[in-house]
């Protein structure tokens, strides 16, 4: 948004808003393209194997694929890694690499700063990778 004049606060948490629900409707329209692309790879992949009777237990076996985790349900919440691999470090202080705004994480963490969480879901990278280096 590129306007030359100045909004209020309520105008920018009303833009901010809307951008918010557009990034979740665009998020949401992302993940159903994916979700019907893989649909489609895994409807391909069964009928290659049914039309050259190869059993599916045994591509499986070759992708590396346990018995476990074939009858695992698909929703199934996945574990919780520990506290340091998906949050961040009490006390330590993370940098934005383009900005240059640092944030140190407090005593009693109840929320991560949106742009540190931003970073380490699109970068794929660790919260540590965000940290500052101390000299």
């Amino acid at each position: 948004m590129a306007t030359s004049k100045k909004l209020s606060r309520a105008d920018l948490i009303k833009e901010r808003a809307r951008l918010e629900a557009e990034r979740e409707r665009i998020d949401a329209e992302i993940a159903a393209q994916a979700k019907a692309e893989l649909q489609g790879l895994v409807d391909a992949f069964k009928e290659h194997l049914a039309a050259n009777e190869f059993a599916l237990s045994d591509a499986l076996a070759l992708l590396g694929v346990s018995k476990k985790a074939v009858g695992k349900r698909v929703g199934a919440k996945p574990k919780a890694k520990s506290a340091s691999a998906d949050r961040p470090v009490v006390g330590v202080r993370y940098k934005h690499p383009q900005t240059g705004e640092e944030w140190t994480a407090p005593e009693k963490l109840r929320r991560t700063k949106k742009w540190l969480e931003d970073l380490v879901r699109s970068s794929g990278k660790k919260y540590e990778d965000f940290a500052v280096k101390s000299k």
